[in-house]
């Protein structure tokens, strides 16, 4: 009768034993998976903050271009923006050389630009006719990359030294 009760014993502890390793290893997982959403929401609120800024950045140096050209429009020149006005040729053709391009029957060749951030900057070129015949034509208005250009040449792609590419390979017949 003793060893029925020690069989009996001895299977019960290794079921709840059993179990409670199972609950403990469940545990583990669900923390490991709340940790990694936790880590990704915070990366997802990280990118969002950046994207935001970004095109705040963008939209407020867009304005400020367009009260630029509003005031060239108007026959004003504001601080920092370049003009080409037109010389009349013999033949009685406006014509504007600016920035190495010709252009005609145009007045003036305004080109400006307006920092987005410490990277970047809102490039803008308008050509423009004034007085009776008030017109423009906007020739760029592009976001260009202004920061310093680093190489990452932290991996050899192209070496001298690279096995099995030892220079040109010529087959004679």
């Amino acid at each position: 009768m003793e060893t029925r009760e020690r069989k009996k014993r001895k299977m019960s502890f290794t079921t709840v034993g059993g179990s409670s390793i199972l609950t403990i290893f469940a545990v583990l997982v669900f923390v490991v998976f709340a940790l990694l959403s936790l880590s990704t929401s915070k990366a997802n609120a990280s990118l969002t903050n950046r994207s935001t800024q970004s095109v705040t950045d963008y939209y407020k140096a867009d304005l400020k271009a367009e009260e630029l050209l509003a005031q060239l429009r108007s026959g004003l020149t504001p601080e920092g923006v370049t003009i080409y006005r037109a010389e009349t040729t013999k033949n009685g053709v406006k014509r504007i050389v600016a920035e190495n391009v010709g252009y005609t029957d145009w007045d003036e060749f305004a080109s400006y630009s307006v920092k987005i951030d410490d990277r970047q900057e809102l490039q803008v070129e308008v050509l423009l006719n004034l007085g009776t015949d008030a017109k423009y034509q906007v020739i760029k208005w592009k976001k260009v990359y202004t920061g310093e250009w680093k190489a990452d040449d932290s991996m050899p792609v192209f070496s001298d030294e690279s096995s099995g590419m030892g220079g040109i390979v010529t087959i004679d017949e």
